[in-house]
């Protein structure tokens, strides 16, 4: 898979370094030619607008809300423990979760993973997949 190891970045620089949402934007644009908004105005440490921006974005009509997760749905998740929206990956074959944190660059676990799971708010897709 092309897209692990990708490592972490503030500003979404593409495949020379990236922050979640643009390693979705990436997966979206190469693989499936959809051009995802870029939100270039959120850091990946402004953690209040990140959450405020995919609950907005995750709640608009591009977006259905689905219970059976496949490639490419997005996963929205939360911090441990917490209960408001963070993060996001996209799903990948075998119910694995494609993702990109600052402790590590770009990695492909299992949805089930024990740091995944609990996270786990939803899964979204896109108007161009239903």
């Amino acid at each position: 898979m092309s897209f692990i190891g990708i490592p972490f970045r503030e500003r979404d620089g593409g495949r020379a370094g990236t922050h979640c949402w643009g390693l979705v934007r990436l997966v979206y644009r190469e693989n499936h030619r959809i051009e995802l908004p870029e939100h270039a105005e959120i850091g990946a440490h402004e953690v209040l607008s990140i959450a405020r921006e995919t609950k907005r974005q995750m709640t608009s009509r591009t977006w259905l809300r689905v219970d059976e997760p496949r490639y490419p749905d997005v996963a929205v998740m939360s911090a441990l423990g917490g209960d408001h929206p963070v993060h996001v990956g996209v799903v990948f074959p075998e119910l694995r979760l494609l993702h990109l944190e600052e402790r590590t660059a770009s990695v492909c676990v299992p949805l089930a993973h024990p740091v995944i799971e609990p996270r786990l708010l939803g899964f979204f897709r896109h108007e161009a997949f239903r």
